[in-house]
């Protein structure tokens, strides 16, 4: 068995020194000395050494900073502290500065020739894909959504970027049954390190204790060694450490996100709450997630087309009855929407830039949806509101209303 103490030195020395590589082509990065500052579609991410080399005040002051930048952009930003970092009395400095600290989690490594050897096969019926399509993402995104009680939509965006990546692309497995999706997770190589993350790892409550999650470390553990990468590392949850521990992989540290978000402050503006708006799924049905994940990634429909969707497409997907109420208070037929989608696209145009949050899904009845959510297009914020429908041909969109928010 390596020793701890090593493996915990490859991990600060290697691992986190390359984190931000690990990040989607085009992701804003500021260095900060000695963080840098990562601006990414959900919350921003600061990456941090082992030692900060700062003390007292100057330590505030860099916290200060951080939560004043993200404050000024109306997001949320994630400080993920190791128990050896220093200076030790971080964590509390964290949270006097409104940080607010998410359970912990067990960092372990292991490496990648002690985990190739093991007899990790799915069980009967069971069978392990790579994907990367769209369907499956969503699909991928639906099972998260549904395990952890949370919208993970969010996912569908973040591994496309990331496994359609030049180099090297991350690997997203899924583990099916009977066509549906049992078990999900992905490797992250982390280029110039020796080191690769085993992330997202999540299993269906019917399907846990079957060896699922097992046979899908050894895949990734395959797939590590095919490109050259020596260690694994995986920050575990409680349920997740001891099957780690017994496929070899060894404790070397604990790990806690510290998230600050621009409600929890008091001299945050109207403006920068909604701009920050909430990946919690208020008024949303456990239940619901699966749908939540499908429709989230539908929208906004009116500024970019659904997933592999052409002008034929969202023909189909727009139901002969819609209609749309503006945010002047005007109402459109199917006719005007589609007609004014037509021209956008031949101009190359999708309302850009824009950003979407605080998803929410009710069902108002058989097969029929109320998606909720933020748009913020610049500095203007309007609540949405789309009213779907199942059908045997797929989602059918019946109604739509965008709703300014005052600054």
């Amino acid at each position: 068995m390596p020793d701890a103490a090593d493996l915990l030195d490859a991990y600060d020395a290697l691992c986190r020194t390359t984190e931000v590589d690990g990040f989607p082509p085009g992701t804003l990065i500021e260095v900060d000395d000695p963080l840098v500052r990562v601006h990414d579609r959900r919350r921003g991410f600061l990456c941090t050494p082992p030692d900060l080399r700062l003390d007292g005040p100057a330590v505030d002051a860099l916290i200060e900073r951080q939560r004043d930048v993200f404050a000024a952009r109306g997001t949320a930003v994630e400080w993920k502290h190791r128990s050896h970092d220093l200076p030790a009395d971080l964590p509390e400095r964290l949270l006097r500065a409104g940080f607010v600290a998410e359970e912990p989690e067990t960092v372990l490594v292991a490496e990648v020739a002690d985990v190739l050897g093991l007899d990790a096969q799915p069980p009967a019926g069971v069978v392990l894909r790579q994907v990367c399509e769209e369907a499956d993402l969503v699909r991928v995104a639906a099972l998260e959504s549904l395990v952890w009680g949370e919208d993970r939509g969010w996912l569908v965006a973040d591994l496309r970027a990331a496994c359609t990546a030049a180099v090297p692309p991350a690997a997203v497995f899924t583990a099916e049954a009977d066509g549906e999706v049992v078990a999900a997770a992905w490797l992250v190589e982390q280029p110039g390190s020796g080191f690769a993350g085993l992330w997202g790892g999540s299993t269906h409550p019917a399907w846990r204790g079957r060896g699922v999650y097992r046979s899908l470390v050894a895949a990734r553990a395959r797939l590590a060694a095919q490109r050259g990468v020596r260690w694994l590392q995986v920050d575990a949850s409680a349920d997740s450490r001891p099957v780690l521990e017994r496929l070899g992989f060894t404790a070397v540290t604990t790990v806690t996100a510290y998230v600050w978000t621009p409600q929890a402050s008091p001299g945050a503006t109207a403006a920068g709450d909604e701009a920050a708006g909430t990946d919690e799924v208020a008024g949303t049905d456990p239940a619901l997630l699966p749908v939540l994940a499908e429709l989230r990634e539908r929208e906004p429909l009116f500024h970019r087309p659904a997933p592999g969707a052409g002008a034929d497409d969202l023909e189909r997907q727009v139901d002969p009855g819609f209609w749309e109420v503006g945010a002047s208070g005007r109402c459109y037929s199917r006719g005007h929407v589609l007609e004014v989608l037509r021209r956008r696209a031949e101009d190359g145009d999708d309302g850009g830039p824009w950003e979407t949050s605080g998803f929410a899904c009710r069902e108002l009845g058989p097969g029929t949806y109320l998606l909720t959510y933020l748009l913020r297009q610049g500095g203007r914020f309007t609540r949405r509101a789309t009213i779907w429908r199942r059908t045997p041909a797929g989602w059918q969109v019946l109604y739509h209303q965008g709703t300014p928010v005052a600054g």
